[in-house]
Formats: C-alpha cells, structure tokens, sequence
C-alpha cells in the first residue's frame, strides 16, 4: 500500500508539472505569435510612412496652387 501511495504521488506530481509546462509553453506560443503580429503592424506603418515620404516630393502641388 505505501509503494502505491508514493508512485500514486510522484504520478500526480508528474501529471501536475506536466500541465504547467504545457501551459507555459501555450503562454509563449501566445506571446511570441502577438509580437510577430506587432512587429509586422509596425513594419508596415514604417514601409507606408516610407512610400508616403517618397511620394509626396514627386507631387506637383504648385500646380494647383491657384485652386486653393
């Protein structure tokens, strides 16, 4: 019986560790996959600020100075 009780332990105790470090691992996954969607929303802020920086020098707005 005390064999028993002591494996019955150990195997709670596996079972345990094994569920918090599934979820730990779930946790990462999580936050690994929300700063890749960041980096990429910053990404492309940065490559339409850079596309709207190189535009607008290209724009001939004299010409419609008199409209205004």
């Amino acid at each position: 019986m005390f064999v028993e009780q002591e494996i019955s332990k150990k195997t709670r105790g596996i079972v345990t560790e094994t569920s918090f470090f599934k979820l730990l691992a779930t946790n990462i996954t999580l936050s690994l996959h929300n700063l890749k969607k960041d980096l990429t929303f910053q990404k492309n802020r940065q490559t339409g600020c850079l596309i709207a920086a190189q535009t607008v020098p290209l724009l001939d707005l004299r010409s419609h100075e008199r409209e205004f």
